[in-house]
């Protein structure tokens, strides 16, 4: 019997920390260091094309950097630097 995927939900890095911009040196140490390497980018980057834009829909980008941080994770990932989810 295969088990269905299931997981946990986890909030995008805008919605988190909803007062912090991605340029912030917060995400380049201590808890926000942590926290989007160790949470969000592995949640990020094991969920399918379609569950990407589907989590998008849910949790649009709130800013402009939020939106073109977005852009380069999905840049990264169709210049195969990141790993595609074949679920």
């Amino acid at each position: 019997m295969e088990k269905e995927k299931e997981q946990k939900v986890v909030n995008p890095p805008w919605v988190e920390f909803s007062n912090i911009e991605p340029e912030s040196s917060f995400w380049r140490q201590g808890t926000g260091e942590a926290w989007i390497c160790d949470v969000w980018l592995p949640y990020w980057y094991q969920l399918t094309s379609l569950e990407r834009r589907e989590y998008l829909e849910k949790f649009p980008p709130s800013t402009e950097s939020w939106s073109m941080f977005i852009e380069n994770q999905l840049e990264l990932i169709a210049k195969g630097r990141i790993k595609e989810a074949n679920i």
